[in-house]
């Protein structure tokens, strides 16, 4: 007697499940859901809203289903609501925080699927992208990435995505200076850039320095960027010097773009304007490192070596006034 009830309440269980797959397979996540979750979000602070129902948003939202309707959708407000409600800090934070595992690996799958960051790149709205930003490069997410427990090949996975060439090309495919702005404190934020070292994988922190170092990267760097990103970006790239766990996982050809990036005239002509007599030191210092000396003359052309020898003779500096001389 009590086998057959045992075996009637997991069939009974078994055909719960299996409905609750049909409803959702036949009901994704629709339009009025969704900009409900958003709305909910949005008036509502962290202590107002149930944590499990939050984590049951996080789960309606990356449902294969609702991802289908995303990838396919023509519809630009679903896709931002979408977006809206994945990136918000309290559905994040529900992820991090949830028991179950899946419910994070599901959440870092989604938003760094290859087929979403195509349909952001569809995109006109830059507020689509700086959400998508604010979602992948969140803090306490790169924080939990990178924590001492963490699994580097996780970090790995989902590097590979923010790294790759078509999540650069968004970053600063419309020329909008707010994204740029944004794309460059997100991979030059020294949260990240511990995340990278701490997989100890030359596939990652090869990308990484090849994402910083691209003409596109250093064509918004030069032309697009304020002060302050033009900085952490060129903190960012001579920290390398003072790091020779990061230093001996860069293959050559990503070396002689590093070297290649700090000696591009452009660069030092903002180095100038910017006037940073601090960054200015740090650059010199990784200028006269043996590794990019070395780097760079395999590869740097006569007019801009002439060009680094007169910055190196005269690095900028600045005036008591804070004005560049």
């Amino acid at each position: 007697m009590l086998k057959r009830l045992i075996l009637a309440t997991v069939a009974g269980a078994a055909l719960s499940v299996a409905a609750a797959q049909l409803a959702a397979a036949e009901h994704p996540l629709d339009t009025a859901t969704l900009r409900q979750i958003v709305e909910e979000l949005s008036v509502a602070d962290s202590q107002a809203l149930d944590k499990k129902r939050i984590e049951g948003w996080v789960t309606e939202l990356v449902s294969p289903q609702a991802l289908q309707t995303v990838f396919e959708s023509k519809d630009a407000s679903y896709v931002e609501n979408w977006l809206r409600a994945a990136s918000d800090p309290k559905v994040i934070d529900a992820a991090l925080n949830s028991a179950d595992a899946k419910v994070l690996n599901r959440w870092l799958a989604a938003v760094s699927d290859p087929r979403l960051v195509a349909v952001i790149a569809k995109q006109t709205d830059s507020r689509v992208i700086v959400r998508w930003l604010d979602g992948t490069f969140y803090g306490p997410l790169i924080d939990s990435l990178a924590g001492p427990s963490a699994d580097p090949a996780r970090f790995q996975r989902y590097a590979d995505t923010l790294l790759s060439p078509a999540s650069i090309n968004l970053g600063l495919k419309l020329s909008d200076p707010v994204v740029v702005e944004k794309w460059l404190g997100a991979v030059t934020d020294p949260r990240f850039l511990k995340a990278v070292a701490g997989t100890a994988q030359p596939g990652v922190v090869n990308a990484w320095v090849r994402a910083l170092t691209n003409d596109k990267t250093i064509e918004a760097v030069t032309h697009l960027a304020q002060p302050a990103a033009i900085q952490s970006w060129i903190l960012a790239l001579t920290n390398l010097t003072q790091n020779e766990a990061l230093v001996k996982y860069l293959d050559p050809a990503t070396q002689t773009a590093w070297a290649g990036a700090l000696a591009n005239p452009a660069v030092i002509d903002s180095l100038t304007r910017l006037g940073d007599a601090q960054v200015s030191g740090r650059w010199v210092t990784a200028m006269t490192d043996p590794q990019v000396i070395t780097a760079l003359t395999r590869s740097v052309k006569p007019d801009t070596l002439v060009t680094l020898i007169r910055a190196l003779a005269k690095p900028p500096a600045i005036h008591k006034d804070g004005e560049p001389r």
